[in-house]
């Protein structure tokens, strides 16, 4: 198992760079902690505190805690309160460290604690925070960090509800540090921030006009008197005292404290059943000095941990929205170990983490042969200004046991492949002795750069590698083998300590991860807990409608204001609930651009004339007026004509004899493109282009087969250095985010190429183009025209038997198993139906590379295998319909395929093969994973269907059950919170939105005059 170091620093430069879904899932993970805490008796599982006080006034604390994964104990230091010798600089009060084991004992990592500390106080502040609706005016009472994170957090949940913030502190220096710092890391720009000036009077009516309160401080007194409130006592409020953790400490009145806790009290009038939020009541009664003094008794507490529950009720929502709530927290080990587990994991996704192999590590790194060959390595080196440049092939495997010698033996034996260092290459032995001791280069100036996959997937390789493994007898003894690279690099110049020169030739953004540290392997192979669902709550916005502009806009939706307007009145009126996030994602692919064609099929008005066709009718026109020789167009996966007699040779699936027969074959021809991922990454772009034209041909009717396949390109121009060309234009620029036509034209081909040999397709035809130019507009004005955002043509034919060239809707029965083939579900292609929807510009960066999918042939070749051997049984076929999975994942497909069906369905998402085990609903019913196809079953073929994917060596999941009902339920076993992610009628998912109309005007362009003749291009030559 991997061990992970974090420093201070490490853990600041993490958390100073969240963005909103990483604060929100923070928020979950703490959440879900302190709901185990609270609602599944852990309490008498969480050893005592302890406390060490030596002569010298030098303090001591332990703070253990138990998770049914994970040990914990948090060491805090507190300095003597002594000053300092002279001369020497005062010791910082408080010091502390996280260590964070597994269940067994084995260490997982160690935390510098101070930062992680006051992050996760203000974060289990946040658990309540987050639902309040008046947060404009907000006082905090303190300038340390817990202050700092406080706010910080507060800006990066609610930025938009949020006037001002104003900091109170006795000390005017260090406040007006903290503002500084707030500035610098640009809050200011979001909201006003700054340091209280008044004196007592002003102080209370400070007091008074706040929504929101944070006292942060270790006072020993009130920080206001509760007569401050007592004239708005029905007023909304917030407030949240962490500050004070000792029976000597009070930050709140507990006079105050006293009167909220009594039931139609002054203050009590607008509460829940006169209750106090905290975080631990057996905490708080022996630590929270106010609380004590107040007499509160326990059955007035309520943990933060039962809050999910409590929302239920009406009232208690209320209370939490727009009530008087006080939330008092002295800190619960299990918040500890929640953060500090996730930042461990957070910290390797980004890069961030300081790994080291344990003694006791599970995993095996075994390097390999030279990663580049001699001349890419002077390539690289030039790319990144090194003097040279090596590399190495690192095999890390995930074993089911300790390996005997013998297995070990075969396991090397199988990953011996390529070259090998020479013995005499000093860089080379350097770097093989650096990765053999799990350290630094002995000389002190070599350069380690290493390259791993990215969390949450599993690369081509490792599905190849495994199945080898598996094959050659290790399969009670591997489980699975990933491929990375370690690059050694010296340089005329001293790099900082985590700079990584021109990175991007060193990896691929797309399905790698750089670092200059060993990799997490804990990261690549470690099961975390399954995500859950997000409710999006109506309540918490001015209106339906701003609630699902916000997760349109945060999700990358691509909805109209037509859809919107549809889900609103789809959600109160008929289902009378807030959506899941994982129904507005499925919903927003089975609608996008991508596939229904909203746009192409939309009414036009074109200077005032009403069209009679649409740009898809336009296109469709042509067969109705020529259906002959068309067997099926516009209706499946890919378009059917008419055949000739042939021979079809195929085995018989029993004897396994190939047999021929005279019949009737089928051609299908298909053509599509894949502009948008080819843009953002083009060699994964387009060869999941070209993957998913073949799956397309291979899921027509009831199974068929790809035979030959095309590819074409058109790209902006070239600008290739020392062949421009004189129709070229210089310097127009391109989006940061998209690749230039250079590189696309570099590396799209192969992409594509790459994918059609290694599934065994052959690609025979295409063609390349370059386009761009300035359009003048009228004498003066001009504008660019070209392609930036490429075409990716991706096409191909095949053949299809005639018994399965129609899907047939009769013949698929409720009570159908319904499947899924291929490989598992990966946190990759995340939304790249609705992505490619968003028109270039107008989406997140971010989104366009999550929508990007990752190419893996030889998987997709297992599941057309099992396809071939299906139809060669005939009319005994075992697959009843077919779907590949493509843009919106399975949230498009198994919805599509029942409702072609006229059917419903109820899934269970974790029977969904996942190569992560902690991603959410979302993540695992809308993922765009690659090489995968749905099909309906009838219950007696099961079996046999099972037969054929285990001879193929291909995954397949039984992943639900179509039924009469026409309705879509997801279940999620594995959730408390959300068991049932997805409850919707097919008629609401596959309903008509109002039809897209689009009114446009013709532009009339004053077009110059221009010389055509080739002279004006050339000249004299």
């Amino acid at each position: 198992m991997a061990f992970t170091v974090l420093s201070d620093n490490d853990i600041r430069s993490l958390l100073c760079s969240l963005s909103p879904a990483d604060a929100e899932k923070l928020t979950s993970r703490l959440n879900q902690a302190l709901s185990q805490y609270s609602c599944n008796d852990e309490a008498p599982y969480q050893p005592h505190r302890a406390q060490v006080t030596r002569p010298d006034g030098q303090v001591s604390l332990f703070m253990p805690a138990t998770t049914p994964s994970s040990i914990g104990v948090k060491i805090v230091g507190v300095a003597p309160s002594q000053a300092p010798p002279p001369g020497e600089k005062p010791r910082p009060a408080l010091k502390s460290v996280l260590t964070i084991c597994d269940e067994l004992g084995q260490a997982v990592g160690v935390l510098n604690a101070a930062e992680l500390t006051a992050f996760r106080t203000a974060l289990g502040t946040m658990l309540l925070y987050r639902y309040r609706k008046f947060t404009q005016n907000i006082v905090v009472f303190g300038a340390g960090k817990q202050a700092e994170w406080h706010i910080r957090l507060a800006v990066l949940l609610k930025s938009n509800d949020i006037s001002k913030i104003t900091i109170v502190n006795r000390s005017r220096a260090r406040a007006d540090q903290l503002v500084e710092t707030l500035t610098r890391a640009g809050l200011s720009s979001h909201v006003q921030i700054k340091v209280f000036e008044g004196g007592e009077d002003s102080l209370e009516s400070l007091v008074k006009e706040s929504q929101v309160m944070f006292c942060t401080t270790p006072s020993t007194t009130p920080l206001f008197p509760a007569s401050y409130l007592a004239s708005e006592a029905d007023k909304p409020r917030f407030i949240s005292a962490i500050g004070s953790y000792r029976l000597d400490m009070q930050e709140i009145d507990p006079h105050l404290l006293s009167q909220i806790t009594t039931p139609r009290s002054l203050f009590a009038s607008q509460v829940h059943d006169a209750c106090i939020a905290v975080d631990s009541i057996k905490g708080c009664m022996d630590e929270a000095g106010e609380l004590v003094k107040a007499g509160i008794a326990t059955e007035r507490m309520i943990e933060v941990g039962k809050m999910d529950g409590l929302r239920q009720d009406n009232g208690a929502k209320r209370w939490l929205e727009q009530g008087f709530v006080v939330y008092k927290s002295v800190g619960v080990g299990v918040m500890d170990i929640a953060i500090g587990k996730a930042l461990l994991e957070l910290s390797g996704e980004k890069g961030v983490a300081h790994t080291m192999a344990s003694t006791e590590d599970p995993y095996l790194i075994l390097p390999g042969s030279a990663a580049h060959s001699d001349f890419r390595l002077q390539r690289l080196a030039q790319a990144i200004g090194a003097k040279q440049v090596r590399s190495l092939w690192l095999h890390f495997v995930n074993p089911l046991k300790e390996l005997a010698d013998d297995e070990l033996k075969t396991l090397q034996q199988i990953l011996h492949y390529g070259e090998y260092p020479d013995s005499n290459d000093r860089l080379a032995q350097t770097l093989l002795d650096a990765v053999h001791r799990g350290g630094e280069p002995r000389d002190g100036e070599t350069v380690l750069f290493y390259v791993s996959p990215r969390a949450g997937t599993i690369s081509p390789w490792s599905s190849l590698a495994s199945m080898i493994a598996r094959t050659c007898t290790l399969d009670q003894a591997v489980k699975r083998i990933e491929r990375g690279m370690v690059i050694a690099a010296t340089f005329d110049r001293t790099l900082d300590a985590d700079e990584i020169p021109n990175r991007d030739h060193l990896y691929d953004r797309m399905t790698q991860t750089i670092s200059r540290t060993a990799p997490n392997l804990e990261a690549i192979f470690g099961e975390g807990e399954p995500a859950q669902a997000t409710t999006i709550s109506f309540d918490e916005y001015n209106s339906a409608h701003a609630a699902l502009d916000h997760a349109n806009r945060e999700l990358g939706l691509a909805m109209d204001k037509s859809e919107i307007d549809y889900l609103v009145e789809a959600y109160t009126q008929e289902l009378k609930r807030g959506p899941v996030d994982v129904e507005l994602f499925m919903f927003a692919q089975v609608n996008s651009e991508h596939c229904r064609h909203k746009q192409f099929n939309a009414d036009f008005t074109v200077d005032g004339m009403r069209k009679s066709m649409s740009l898809f009718g336009m296109i469709r026109n042509t067969h109705q007026k020529n259906p002959q020789h068309v067997v099926s167009a516009y209706s499946d996966n890919a378009a059917v004509l008419q055949g000739e007699e042939a021979s079809f040779w195929a085995p018989n699936d029993l004897t396994g004899e190939w047999n021929g027969a005279k019949e009737t074959v089928h051609i299908l021809c298909k053509v599509e493109t894949h502009n948008h991922p080819t843009a953002v990454s083009p060699f994964p772009g387009a060869a999941t282009g070209s993957g998913g034209e073949i799956r397309d041909e291979g899921a027509v009717g009831r199974g068929s087969k790809p035979k030959a396949g095309l590819a074409g390109f058109t790209v902006s121009d070239l600008n290739l250095e020392g062949f421009e060309r004189p129709w070229e234009l210089k310097d127009v620029g391109k989006p940061a985010h998209i690749a230039s036509s250079r590189d696309i034209m570099l590396e799209a081909p192969i992409g594509s190429a790459q994918f059609n040999n290694e599934f065994g397709r052959p690609c025979t035809v295409g063609y390349f183009r370059t386009m761009l130019m300035r359009v003048f507009t009228n004498e003066k004005e001009s504008e660019i025209r070209g392609y930036h955002k490429p075409i990716m043509l991706a096409g191909g034919v095949g053949t299809v038997r005639p018994q399965h060239a129609l899907k047939d809707p009769d013949v698929v029965p409720a009570g159908s198993h319904l499947l899924v083939i291929g490989g598992p579900a990966m946190l990759i292609g995340l939304g790249g139906g609705a992505a490619s929807s968003i028109q270039s510009g107008e989406g997140k960066v971010d989104l366009d590379f999550a929508s990007v999918q990752r190419g893996n042939p030889e998987v997709q070749r297992r599941a057309q295998e099992v396809i071939d051997t299906c139809r060669s049984m005939g009319d005994k076929n075992p697959i009843l319909f077919i779907h590949d999975v493509g843009a919106g994942g399975l949230s498009n497909a198994l919805p599509e395929l029942v409702h072609d069906s006229g059917l419903g369905a109820i899934f269970e998402l974790r029977e969904v093969d996942s190569a992560d085990k902690s991603m959410s609903p979302l993540q695992i019913w809308c993922c765009e994973a690659q090489e995968r196809y749905v099909l309906a079953v009838a219950p007696d073929q099961l079996d046999l269907f099972k037969r054929i994917c285990n001879r193929e060596r291909c995954g397949y999941s039984v992943v639900g059950t179509a039924t009469k009902e026409q309705r879509l339920v997801l279940k999620d076993r594995d959730s408390k919170e959300n068991p049932t992610p997805i409850d919707l009628p097919m008629a609401t998912l596959f309903g008509k939105p109002p039809k897209m109309s689009r009114i446009v005007e013709s532009r009339k362009l004053r077009l110059p005059a221009f010389d055509s003749s080739l002279y004006s291009i050339i000249g004299n030559r």
